[in-house]
């Protein structure tokens, strides 16, 4: 049996209830990203009080956050830590939960008006960073990939189902954790944002 066929003729003979399914799942999709909003702008506020946040996954698909020393000049922030879809999946909800090859995670990043770099050259120095510092940051869960430096996450699909529609705490425990993480070795990503204005002479 050709296993993709058999499953759009599936999806066809069905494709009312699938519709009503897809239209329910973008509902949820639009209430996972305010709930994450609200918890992780209260984390944030716990963890790293006084630094500065945008949390509005639900509105235009931000959630950044980074210490006010991170900012130079009039710009919003020059360096930060924000959520990022590190693999993209249609829905939302399969990328928090992996599902579907979504895979989601917060990195680390900068402006070029930052760092001066051209982009090989930024991606060097970035994978030179997560080598020199490789022992804390793994061990912190921080992953590098084509120079992207992230602390992957990953939501559990079966405690969303169960809590929805009040995702509790436990739901979004795994960003807490992540939080953390990056709290135990933010002084590392601190020494090269401070080397990068140092030698942008900012």
């Amino acid at each position: 049996m050709n296993e993709p066929n058999e499953l759009i003729r599936l999806t066809i003979k069905n494709s009312d209830t699938v519709e009503r399914a897809y239209m329910l799942l973008e509902k949820v999709d639009e209430h996972l990203k305010k709930s994450m909003d609200e918890v992780m702008g209260n984390e944030i506020e716990k963890l790293f009080p006084g630094w500065d946040k945008l949390c509005e996954y639900s509105e235009r698909d931000v959630i950044s956050f980074w210490p006010a020393e991170w900012i130079i000049g009039n710009e919003k922030s020059d360096a930060w830590y924000s959520i990022d879809i590190i693999e993209d999946a249609y829905l939302y909800i399969n990328c928090f939960t992996a599902t579907s090859g979504g895979k989601t995670g917060i990195l680390f990043d900068t402006d070029r008006g930052l760092h001066g770099y051209t982009s090989k050259a930024w991606r060097i120095k970035k994978e030179n960073f997560y080598n020199d510092n490789e022992l804390s940051l793994k061990k912190a869960g921080f992953q590098c990939q084509n120079g992207l430096i992230f602390r992957p996450f990953q939501l559990d699909l079966d405690m969303l189902a169960e809590s929805y529609p009040d995702f509790g705490a436990d739901a979004f425990q795994p960003l807490t954790d992540v939080l953390n993480d990056i709290k135990s070795v933010h002084h590392l990503f601190d020494n090269l944002v401070a080397e990068l204005k140092t030698n942008a002479q900012l």
